[in-house]
């Protein structure tokens, strides 16, 4: 790299599992003498770090890139990047709608970026284990250097010094039939315990007072390890380890959620009382058509039992309003839900096709008017339980 200081800005759409890369991806380019900046007039490096999950997240990303047009043509030698799972996604496309972009880099090759954003910067040898021929462009969105374990407490840029995230999982093994997810960021693979409590030892150090575990079904943890590890004896091992440390996690499948768990939360203080547990739907008929392996009544169950534990318990869920073929009945039905289960907070999105998906191959038949007045009168609903 240049002795010239150079200046990197990484701008972050999607969940909190994009929120950890960003912040993983900022420490690696710290490391490697690059400053933080957070204005695109003084950066060399411009990353936008995407979110695949609905259509309407990409759309933004592909409006701010277009954006970047102008100034990419001010300044020929910025290097402007789309990562995470919109790259893994849409590879090579990117270039096509957007020339202007020079790098492109799904999840699962984040270790590289900082060597392939220098590679580009020097204009010269080949495109780093890219697709792209053209020394301009790299492209890396395989599924290379998945490691069970990997550690970054070295390099992790913390945007919250008393908060910090630690990602326990990568993947989904769920295939829920709307969600691309397990596409863009393949399999389960759970970190060992003693990894993450290494990594948790190391946080405290730098002076975090509370930590959020990750995954994309963090209850589902340790099903990839060989070890019978579950969610509930990673805390333990946690809370024994540094007992003053506060402790949460997301996103939690229903399907995953034990008893033990529920019980683990109630013997440990330090854990917060919070389930972040997405319903989607009330109706049965569509709740089996997205593939989510529990029916209404057991979610019910579920939030009787953790509420009967944890009176105290703030539950969050997310709805999907407008999946083909939702009736009125069938809205109905997930309107009486939220009724009957009282969250603390509600996130409602409308439904849109994600390409590559069993749900892509049906018919989105409902129009989006309807769709918008279903996420309205499901907000009006839930501000009524509170």
């Amino acid at each position: 790299m240049s002795t010239n200081q150079k200046n990197v800005l990484i701008q972050t759409f999607g969940c909190q599992m994009n929120k950890l890369d960003s912040e993983l991806i900022s420490g690696s380019f710290i490391d490697a003498g690059y400053k933080l900046v957070d204005t695109e007039a003084k950066a060399d490096v411009i990353l936008v770090n995407t979110c695949s999950v609905r259509e309407h997240a990409e759309e933004r990303v592909y409006s701010r890139m277009m954006n970047l047009k102008p100034l990419k043509a001010k300044k020929p030698g910025l290097v402007i990047g789309i990562i995470g799972c919109m790259a893994q996604k849409d590879k090579e496309g990117i270039f096509k709608r957007l020339p202007h972009v020079s790098l492109v880099c799904g999840p699962h090759r984040y270790k590289s970026i900082v060597k392939l954003v220098e590679r580009l910067s020097a204009r010269s040898g080949s495109a780093f284990g890219g697709i792209s021929k053209n020394v301009d462009k790299v492209m890396c969105a395989d599924k290379e250097g998945l490691v069970t374990g990997e550690s970054y407490e070295h390099s992790i840029f913390l945007a919250d010094k008393d908060r910090a995230y630690v990602q326990v999982m990568r993947g989904c093994d769920n295939f829920c039939s709307y969600c691309i997810v397990p596409y863009v960021r393949g399999k389960e693979i759970s970190r060992p315990p003693e990894d993450i409590i290494d990594e948790v030892s190391s946080l405290l150090d730098r002076g975090v007072k509370e930590i959020t575990l990750l995954g994309q079904s963090v209850t589902s943890y340790g099903k990839s390890l060989k070890s019978k590890e579950n969610l509930s004896s990673l805390l333990k091992k946690i809370v024994l380890r540094h007992s003053s440390l506060v402790i949460s996690f997301i996103t939690s499948h229903p399907s995953d959620i034990t008893d033990e768990l529920l019980e683990t939360m109630v013997s440990l203080p330090r854990v917060k009382r919070e389930l972040h547990m997405p319903a989607q739907s009330g109706s049965d008929r569509i709740l089996k058509m997205m593939r989510r392996r529990y029916t209404r009544a057991e979610y019910l169950d579920i939030v009787r039992k953790a509420r009967g534990l944890m009176p105290d318990i703030r539950i969050v869920s997310d709805f999907i309003v407008g999946f083909p073929t939702e009736t009125d009945a069938d809205f109905q039905d997930t309107v009486s839900l939220v009724k009957e289960a009282k969250f603390y907070k509600v996130f409602i999105f409308k439904y849109s096709p994600r390409s590559g998906t069993k749900a892509a191959k049906m018919a989105d038949d409902v129009p989006m008017e309807t769709k918008k007045y279903r996420n309205n009168r499901l907000l009006e609903e839930f501000k009524k339980t509170k």
